[in-house]
């Protein structure tokens, strides 16, 4: 049941991590940052305008960093639900599950679980 627990609790994040749109909010701020990185080397624009630009950017980057960490949280609280359903039913303790998703294999299997759902992803 440890493992049992411990791929729900990968499947759970990966799932939330979508849901609450963690991937589309990145690429948002990626946007953001190419955009002012244009702005630099704009030799139409004027200092003022410049900074005026990058001042905007740096606060978009800023929120998009904070509502990108709230969203990382969710999902990983949402992680947590077959751990405590394990715990709560006797079926796997939530130490054993984390000390096995702390092991080299499990972290192998998530990683490739996580960029074989990214790769979905971005077919869409």
């Amino acid at each position: 049941m440890i493992y049992a627990a411990g791929f729900a609790a990968v499947g759970l994040f990966i799932l939330a991590l979508g849901r609450f749109g963690v991937v589309r909010e990145s690429r948002r701020a990626i946007e953001v940052s190419r955009q002012a990185m244009r702005v630099v080397p704009d030799s139409a624009l004027s200092d003022a305008e410049k900074e005026r630009l990058l001042q905007q950017g740096s606060v978009t980057l800023f929120r998009a960093f904070a509502s990108i960490t709230v969203r990382t949280a969710g999902a990983f609280a949402v992680s947590l639900l077959p751990l405590l359903v394990g715990e709560l039913t006797g079926l796997a303790r939530a130490a054993d599950v984390a000390r096995w998703l702390a092991t080299p294999q499990a972290i192998v299997v998530t990683s490739v679980l996580v960029v074989l759902w990214l790769a979905v992803r971005a077919r869409r």
